[in-house]
């Protein structure tokens, strides 16, 4: 760690050098080319009368041609020959031209300012970023470039991406109980990519990097010295890396917090309207976050307020843009799928959808004993109660101290408070590891600099979590490398699977199926091996997610698009018997159990010569 610091001031000493001979060569090239300048408009002498025109054509020229005679041929190099006014609008030309170049918005100072910023660059920040990069793709593809394969509820958004790419419409033709942003994003990627694994990793890699770098920013408005790039350090090892799942959770709040950076540096008007913008981009990808973080800057801006007749003026312009982005949006969608489908995805099924995320047993009373497993459970206790604590230390903080404070640090960290209570708080209409990660990110700067704030126990708490943050940092990509792997060549690409049984599952399927034939049942299968779902559903569960019209939608999807194969998932202690009595016994009567794998069966069509052969020999 003391080796780290030392050669971090090292490097920055060297930056400030190289920043001193550039700013010096860079001015030593603008006063040459100021004087050249100067010297070639003084170079040119006054115009004779004799003559009516500045070139050899025309009336006035901006060039001024050496006056020859005709008679003895020679050209009198001497001297220029023009019309006095034109002379004058030269002269005045060059000069306007100098004192453009001797002024601050000068071209050559702009290049001098642009090469001073870019040799002062942070580089601990950027060496950080780059190790992010580095870190997250020894974490996503296995060297030298095998991508795993896509897992967890990023194959969702990818499935509805490739429907969309085939001509398929969010809401009407598929269901979807988020606005679609995620899936268009995606849609999008696809069409200019085609269907690959490799891109659900660059996105993880992309989107890691992207939330280090504003945790950096945010974090240089309100913390100091080294301590500046642990927080960003912090979230990469023990939040993001947990939940590597490229949702519309993690984009949102990429969005959320983007919007809080033109706050940090004023509430002038143009930055509101920017966080309204970046807060309407983020309701696009996940309407409860997008609207958390308008919530968040509205109460911001109500505490910090000047006068009233600012701050209605700051309220319009940040809930405009949000209202056209998202509102846009939906219009369209309700164009296209009717008022009725979009408000039931929207509004009706998420209250459907979060009571049964309370019903589910959670994570931690799930995980095992062994290593892994207490890892998940003491990350579950710091995540539901840590960061409700280090936000309630924040704001007691603030109400105490505040006059030590400067008003620029304190009104950074109220900002940051306010923001991670509201998205903390959109847990609750779902509480799922995932969410909860991706709603903790502004904790990890609060937490630091709660840290700074105290004494020697600050100190000494960082050091600990820079000793941990950084022995995670190997440890990590170092496990995942050394893993058995099974490599598949599959229709989206060369693939790595790390479980066996679901290598056993792809490989089956990749052996009896053929890209674009018709699957149904099992999401992370489809999409590797190419497969299509004839239904509207992603898949049928025996719970409170899964109402009984979306089983007769089923049901008559594969009536009218009958799929060869249809995976099952095996029986949970906690699944509702009670539940899918019409898909069951559709499967009775028109499929039977063909094999069986750990994670399930697989069904197989009955045919109609199938069937009548089965009944003569019963």
């Amino acid at each position: 760690m003391i080796c780290g610091q030392f050669a971090g001031a090292k490097y920055w000493k060297l930056c400030k050098v190289g920043s001193r001979y550039v700013s010096f060569f860079a001015s030593r090239v603008r006063i040459s080319l100021i004087a050249g300048l100067w010297h070639s408009a003084a170079w040119v002498p006054a115009p004779s009368s004799d003559t009516q025109g500045f070139g050899r054509n025309s009336k006035c020229s901006m060039l001024a041609w050496p006056a020859s005679d005709a008679s003895s041929g020679e050209t009198n190099s001497g001297s220029y020959h023009g019309d006095p006014q034109c002379y004058d609008d030269y002269m005045t030309i060059w000069k306007a031209l100098v004192d453009r170049l001797c002024s601050r918005r000068s071209c050559v100072t702009r290049v001098h300012r642009i090469v001073q910023h870019y040799v002062a660059f942070d580089v601990r920040g950027a060496s950080l970023l780059a190790a992010t990069c580095i870190f997250l793709y020894l974490r996503t593809f296995l060297l030298p470039a095998i991508p795993l394969a896509v897992q967890n509820d990023a194959v969702f958004f990818f499935e509805h991406a490739k429907r969309m790419v085939d001509g398929q419409v969010p809401y009407r033709d598929f269901f979807e109980f988020v606005m679609p942003g995620t899936d268009i994003f995606y849609a999008i990627l696809l069409r200019i990519l085609g269907v690959h694994a490799w891109i659900n990793s660059c996105l993880l890699i992309l989107l890691g990097v992207s939330l280090c770098w504003i945790l950096i920013r945010a974090s240089k408005r309100i913390l100091t010295g080294n301590g500046v790039y642990l927080p960003a350090l912090l979230f990469l090892i023990f939040i993001f890396d947990n939940a590597r799942d490229a949702t519309h959770h993690w984009y949102s709040t990429l969005f959320v917090l983007a919007a809080l950076l033109p706050l940090f540096k004023g509430r002038t008007l143009s930055h509101v309207f920017a966080a309204g913008m970046l807060c309407g981009v983020a309701i696009c990808f996940t309407q409860t976050q997008g609207v958390a973080g308008l919530v968040a800057i509205i109460v911001f801006l109500i505490l910090t307020r000047r006068s009233v007749t600012e701050l209605w003026k700051q309220l319009a312009l940040l809930l405009l843009p949000s209202a056209v982005l998202a509102g846009g949006m939906l219009l369209f969608y309700v164009h296209e799928a009717g008022v009725h489908s979009v408000a039931y995805a929207l509004i009706e099924y998420p209250r459907l959808f979060t009571a049964a995320q309370y019903a589910y047993p959670t994570n931690f009373g799930g995980a095992s004993n062994d290593f892994t497993g207490l890892s998940r459970k003491l990350s579950y206790v710091l995540l539901y109660v840590g960061v409700p604590c280090v936000y309630v230390a924040c704001l007691y903080r603030l109400i105490r101290v505040k006059q030590v404070l400067g008003a620029s640090q304190s009104d950074n960290v109220l900002l940051l408070t306010l923001a991670g209570i509201m998205l903390y708080a959109t847990i609750f209409t779902g509480p799922s590891y995932h969410r909860l990660c991706a709603a903790v990110a502004p904790s990890s700067v609060l937490l630091i600099w709660l840290c700074q704030q105290g004494a020697k126990r600050g100190k000494l708490v960082q050091h600990i979590l820079w000793g941990l943050s950084l022995l995670f940092f190997v440890l990590g990509p170092l496990r995942m490398q050394l893993l058995h792997r099974y490599v598949m060549n599959l229709p989206t690409g060369r693939t790595a699977v790390l479980a066996p049984d679901q290598y056993e599952l792809f490989r089956w399927l990749g052996q009896n199926t053929h890209p674009g034939e018709a699957f149904f049942g099992y999401l992370p299968a489809a999409f590797a091996l190419d497969l299509r779902n004839p239904t509207p559903l992603d898949n049928v569960l025996p719970f409170q997610t899964t109402t009984a019209e979306q089983e007769a939608t089923v049901v008559q999807s594969l009536q009218k698009d009958p799929a060869r194969f249809i995976f099952v998932p095996k029986e949970q202690p906690f699944d509702d018997h009670n539940r899918l009595q019409l898909y069951g016994s559709f499967l009775n009567t028109h499929y039977h159990r063909l094999k069986s794998f750990p994670a399930g069966a697989i069904w197989e069509k009955q045919w109609p010569r199938e069937a009548k052969d089965g009944l003569k020999e019963r």
